[in-house]
């Protein structure tokens, strides 16, 4: 018997530790080109340590996975976009383990697209609209108990207090965490009940995760605003991981439990009566082949995001003719244009698919806070504006995006027209010291003169 299973661990290994570190040299790969656009996250690091939780075996060992690899390789040759580069990383590490271990149900898949950085972009940027409803039902619905309240934008006024709706909220932190956990629970009952598991079940019970967030989040903003409790009380903090408990995960729980009820489980054959042979071979030749290929891919692929970071700013553009500004080209194409207490950043075109180093992310990655996000008609321009501060230096700040003709603050409008007529869009985004903040017209004025030129 201990020969028996000594022969068995020995197999394991042989077997599984060749696909182990391939899968060490992907992530690797991956994290040298990407780690600037690799954050951290809770969802991140709760998905990461649970991950091999949702590897299970459905049916045999499969090659299925090595048509969308090939295809996100080739589609690299001719886009740069790190969201395609996480993507193909991500079907090569699957395609490992639907190799090693087997087919693989939709879990594993939707885990990682919950916390890829493209949807924490996503429902950073995405759900601000999203924000600003919470903020109005929210204000309605204490309005409709007497209580005096009012909401503009993302932020609601209650007599002296000011309440943010922020994604730490309704985005990254609760929505990415929520749906992590949902996708552990359905793991488990996938393995304690033996579920086979479909697309569409798994989706619907996505959506009905997010669903129960949106809600969670409506409760906690409305006893953070009843019971008067700010950001600086380490209640607050703690409201939202009861509310993420007790409205999310405990009502998820139980739904699932209720729809699948246990079963018998057969249990698996005892060690003693497997041969030696019950791990078959892994890595042949041919498979050997496509792993060093694949490598190779990546490894050419990803050389372009390093260049990326070095891309100079276009020095052609009409705001450069601008007066008076200090002008520094800045890494990613950047331009920076300063003036006493007026800042502006030009940022290049981003293609349809790519991130735009959106205002909100990139000052936040600078250590500043935004307070009253909103949109706003300034000089018969639509912008967003906002207040940002760190330490005790405050901002106000306006962003949009410009073509030159076209201007506009809506994601799927430039984003539509750079994919189906090939327009290319800047971000500009112009920020003045708190003490100035009536120059903020003039000075949008001013680049909307020198962009018409």
């Amino acid at each position: 018997m201990q020969d028996l299973i000594k022969q068995y661990k020995y197999n394991y290994l042989k077997s599984y530790l060749p696909t182990l570190l391939s899968g060490v040299v992907v992530a690797g790969i991956f994290l040298f080109f990407q780690w600037d656009n690799f954050p951290g996250s809770a969802a991140l690091y709760l998905g990461i340590l649970f991950f091999p939780y949702l590897i299970q075996k459905d049916s045999p060992s499969t090659n299925r996975l090595l048509i969308p690899v090939f295809s996100g390789l080739l589609l690299l040759l001719f886009f740069n976009s790190s969201s395609l580069y996480y993507v193909t990383t991500a079907f090569v590490l699957l395609w490992l383990i639907e190799i090693s271990v087997g087919k693989q149900n939709p879990l594993p898949f939707l885990l990682i697209l919950v916390i890829a950085p493209i949807f924490r972009y996503l429902v950073h940027i995405w759900s601000f609209p999203l924000r600003i409803k919470m903020s109005a039902l929210v204000a309605g619905s204490l309005r409709r108990v007497g209580m005096d309240v009012t909401a503009i934008g993302n932020t609601i006024f209650v007599n002296q207090a000011v309440y943010e709706v922020e994604p730490a909220c309704i985005g990254i932190k609760m929505t990415g965490t929520a749906l992590v956990c949902c996708l552990l629970i359905l793991g488990f009952f996938v393995k304690e009940r033996q579920l086979k598991l479909t697309w569409t079940k798994a989706l619907l019970s996505l959506f009905a995760g997010f669903l129960l967030t949106l809600f969670s989040n409506y409760i906690r903003l409305l006893g953070l605003v009843i019971f008067d409790i700010p950001p600086a009380n380490p209640v607050h903090h703690l409201m939202g991981i009861i509310s993420l408990v007790v409205y999310v995960l405990v009502p998820f729980f139980f739904w699932w439990s209720w729809r699948q009820p246990p079963i018998t489980i057969i249990s698996e054959k005892p060690l003693s009566n497997q041969s030696k042979e019950a791990i078959p071979p892994i890595w042949s030749s041919y498979r050997l082949i496509l792993l060093g290929t694949i490598l190779l891919g990546l490894l050419f692929t990803g050389r372009q995001f390093g260049q990326e970071k070095t891309q100079p700013a276009i020095s052609k553009h009409p705001w450069m003719a601008l007066t008076g500004f200090s002008k520094t080209q800045k890494s990613y194409g950047v331009l920076e244009l300063r003036r006493a207490d007026q800042l502006i950043y030009i940022k290049p075109p981003a293609g349809p698919f790519q991130g735009a180093h959106d205002p909100r992310i990139c000052w936040q990655g600078s250590g500043f806070v935004f307070k009253k996000i909103k949109k706003e008609i300034i000089e018969s321009l639509e912008v967003y504006t906002a207040e940002i501060s760190r330490d005790d230096l405050i901002l106000q700040t306006a962003w949009w995006y410009d073509n030159g003709g076209h201007q506009t603050t809506e994601e799927w409008d430039w984003r539509w027209r750079s994919l189906f007529h090939g327009e290319k869009y800047h971000l500009i985004n112009i920020s003045v010291n708190n003490q100035e903040a009536g120059t903020l017209p003039d000075l949008i004025n001013e680049v909307r003169e020198a962009t018409s030129r």
